[in-house]
């Protein structure tokens, strides 16, 4: 990874408990939904990441996709065998 890129997306918690996050770029601001660090730092990482790198983010969504495709399929071999 470079160390030059500057980091996109920042990450701040409001009085509230709830974490934001604010894009540097554009100064807008939105809520990550959460009030618990770990996964609000997940959350601004992978934000992150799909701004430095895309191509890789769209990888591991069909990844994840793939996946999902194969859970659903043993599923359904499962449910076919047990009717049997």
């Amino acid at each position: 990874m470079r160390t030059d890129v500057k980091i996109r997306f920042r990450m701040y918690r409001r009085r509230n408990g709830v974490f934001y996050c604010e894009d540097g770029a554009t100064g807008k601001q939105e809520s990550l939904g959460t009030k618990t660090r770990n996964e609000a730092e997940r959350l601004i990482h992978a934000k992150n990441e799909a701004h430095i790198q895309p191509s890789v983010n769209l990888q591991i969504a069909r990844a994840y996709l793939l996946q999902a495709a194969l859970l659903r399929s043993i599923g359904i071999v499962a449910q076919t065998s047990s009717l049997t």
